[in-house]
């Protein structure tokens, strides 16, 4: 769809989140990063 490539620092970010206390209350989640190719 927009062809663009996943970089590493995205999922830096998305690790940086989960491990951190906002995401205290996640469980059982999944997060789909595929630089927009996931059609909603």
């Amino acid at each position: 769809m927009f062809d663009l490539g996943v970089e590493n620092f995205v999922f830096a970010h998305l690790v940086h989140f989960l491990v951190s206390p906002s995401a205290a209350y996640l469980t059982g989640s999944n997060y789909a990063i595929d630089g927009g190719s996931l059609p909603v």
